[in-house]
């Protein structure tokens, strides 16, 4: 019966690990920040700020709290507004950007933007009806 020293044991169960670290590292599709790239076909508004049909970049900031949302234009020169979002967890992911609009009688200053959820996210980002600063 053989027996193996600890230091022949520890290298045996290190090894394998560290080497996984080394070749597989740990890959994250949206990033910290979840940026999301968006186009909107007509006008809508996010918390109370008319944006014209166009491409935006929605973000979360840098910050400790992660639901403040920063959205940007299209190639994010122009800080359009920062916003304090509200979570709403999913019980499963989606692989897409879906975001949901609110239904109005008055859509005449664009359909209102309510919810961004990143895709692959399970956490939404809700928009309050009045901006909260």
């Amino acid at each position: 019966m053989a027996f193996v020293k600890s230091s022949e044991l520890l290298a045996i169960l290190f090894c394998p690990g560290l080497l996984y670290s080394i070749v597989c590292p740990r890959v994250e599709a949206e990033g910290w920040d979840k940026k999301t790239t968006i186009t909107f076909s007509g006008p809508v508004m996010v918390a109370g700020n008319h944006l014209d049909g166009g491409t935006y970049v929605f973000k979360l900031a840098d910050t400790a709290d992660r639901h403040v949302v920063q959205i940007f234009n299209e190639d994010e020169t122009q800080l359009i507004d920062t916003l304090l979002a509200i979570p709403d967890y999913r019980m499963a992911r989606r692989d897409h950007t879906p975001i949901k609009f609110a239904e109005t009688a008055d859509e005449s200053a664009g359909l209102p933007v309510v919810e961004w959820l990143c895709p692959g996210d399970n956490e939404a980002q809700e928009f309050p009806k009045c901006p909260v600063r």
